[in-house]
């Protein structure tokens, strides 16, 4: 930024950009990698769950079967929005998550098979030993696409 003119910015572009260096305080934002000074935002820490760090799902955004896993993408709690998946079995502590998520879209990949056994753990405050079956979608076939010969 070289100049502030009322509700306006100068910036500093390059030269050879032809375009007005002059914005309006409203077409500006800081840049999440690189805020201004007194901009800086302290991230949360993780929690520590059974020895490992766990942060706070927000939403989950959608769902996808990659190589036979299922996987999720989510909103963390206050972090930026990130778009990768992440396999189910991330979201053990977050069960009523993800049952509310497919409910909301039955269309979507998953739920994940041991759901239930997520849910009654997490009920009990019992931590689940990691499982074979933790990533298989309770309905493997649901988004397999079927393509049909013409006779």
């Amino acid at each position: 930024i070289k100049a502030m003119k009322g509700y306006s910015y100068e910036l500093e572009l390059p030269e050879n950009w032809r375009m007005s260096k002059l914005f309006h305080a409203d077409r500006l934002r800081k840049d999440s990698n690189n805020p201004l000074p007194g901009q800086e935002y302290e991230r949360p820490n993780p929690d520590i769950v059974n020895d490992e760090e766990e942060w706070e799902v927000e939403n989950i955004l959608s769902s996808r079967i990659h190589y036979g896993k299922l996987q999720y993408m989510v909103q963390w709690r206050d972090w930026d929005p990130n778009p990768e998946y992440y396999n189910a079995d991330n979201f053990i502590n977050a069960p009523f998550k993800i049952r509310d998520f497919h409910e909301q879209n039955p269309n979507c990949e998953g739920p994940p098979a041991r759901l239930k056994n997520w849910e009654k753990a997490f009920a009990r405050e019992e931590f689940l030993k990691p499982h074979k079956d933790d990533n298989k979608p309770a309905h493997p076939l649901k988004g397999l696409v079927t393509s049909h010969r013409r006779k």
